[in-house]
């Protein structure tokens, strides 16, 4: 695998503080409630971050303890990668759309603490189609898709990933200003990106 134009994002997975009345921090998703674990999930004492990779060819998702290679997938053409808003999944922008890459981390809610487990990552089902996709801004629990050739937005709630939907709300652009503001900090009117999360 070639080290030029890799795209990195590294997930930190850091456990919640029980108790403490917070949700679940970058890098592991929250299901909240007493939902029931798949049997290919392994419990762990604790979160180790993952490194996904972007390359010529696909995605591939490394241990940052050991270096490990704990997956890979085929994605055709060039790819950039989004952090979804949720902590365990990747947006991924592709040649068509955006599609979805689980890296396999969760921590799922019981009670008034947290399990912490960990499964193989992969890609998941679930695309949108976006003409030359831009950016994917998360800001207030909520997650925006920019499909640039087209203007369409795809808004949704990133804890939806974990069932394998989107719960999204889609809105196109119709040619008649409904609402406007001049006073936008970054793409998109996002916050600007911190290199240490994300560099492509």
């Amino acid at each position: 695998m070639s080290v030029l134009g890799l795209g990195v994002l590294a997930l930190a997975a850091c456990s919640p503080t029980p108790g403490a009345g917070g949700s679940a921090a970058s890098g592991a998703s929250d299901t909240g409630g007493e939902t029931a674990v798949s049997s290919d999930r392994t419990e762990v004492a604790a979160l180790t971050p993952r490194i996904v990779l972007a390359h010529d060819g696909g995605v591939t998702t490394i241990d940052s303890a050991d270096g490990a290679v704990l997956g890979s997938a085929d994605v055709e053409g060039y790819v950039r990668l989004n952090p979804a808003g949720d902590g365990r999944h990747v947006a991924l922008s592709t040649a068509d759309g955006f599609t979805f890459y689980d890296t396999g981390l969760l921590a799922q809610g019981h009670g008034d603490h947290f399990h912490s487990y960990v499964q193989d990552p992969a890609l998941t089902d679930i695309t949108v189609q976006a003409p030359h996709p831009g950016h994917v801004v998360t800001h207030a629990g909520r997650t925006a898709l920019f499909a640039d050739g087209t203007g369409a937005v795809t808004l949704f709630d990133p804890a939806s990933l974990t069932d394998g939907t989107l719960g999204k709300v889609q809105e196109t652009a119709t040619g008649k200003v409904v609402a406007q503001t001049d006073d936008c900090p970054g793409i998109h009117g996002g916050p600007p990106r911190s290199p240490a999360r994300a560099a492509t």
